[in-house]
């Protein structure tokens, strides 16, 4: 897992220092991953973007999350946990303060159980629709909030989950 974070830490700052005239943002969300399934529970925790716009209305980037929930099993406190690792699109409706998008994110989603120490994982592939706002606070912060249909592709069948993220976006 540190692996993982280090080479997406690496890969959204190198998009970050890319391209100097280009609109380039990075944002921390809060939020919520919930499987539709009637056995899933409700994990939060946080995701974190970088979105370089290629023109008014297109922007690509990279998104990295970890949403979580703790147990007490028997004594021993063991945490479930979902970490989507994505890239992104989204396409923006206007170019107004408040301004939502359509877009769509596609990568790895990581799924596991961790506690005294071990971590038993396994990543499969998915991608999410995703409809969101931007609403600008100033000329570099905007506040983002976004729902995503996730569909992750697991062993023999397909998992659907929704996604809940609200926070804010610093522009360079």
């Amino acid at each position: 897992m540190k692996k993982t974070l280090t080479l997406s830490t690496i890969f959204l700052f190198c998009m970050c220092i890319n391209d100097t005239k280009a609109q380039v943002s990075l944002g921390v969300n809060l939020g919520m991953f919930n499987g539709l399934s009637s056995d899933s529970d409700t994990r939060f925790g946080l995701n974190i973007s970088s979105k370089k716009s290629i023109n008014e209305k297109i922007r690509i980037g990279a998104n990295i999350g970890y949403y979580f929930k703790s147990y007490d099993f028997s004594g021993t406190k063991l945490t479930a946990f979902t970490m989507p690792i994505t890239g992104l699109f989204e396409y923006s409706l206007n170019k107004r303060d408040f301004s939502p998008y359509i877009g769509s994110d596609i990568g790895i989603y990581r799924f596991g159980l961790s506690g005294e120490g071990e971590t038993i994982a396994k990543a499969y592939f998915g991608l999410a629709s995703v409809v969101g706002f931007n609403y600008k606070l100033s000329d570099k912060l905007l506040l983002n909030g976004n729902l995503k249909y996730n569909s992750i592709f697991t062993e023999g069948e397909s998992t659907s989950a929704i996604s809940i993220n609200a926070g804010i976006s610093y522009k360079f």
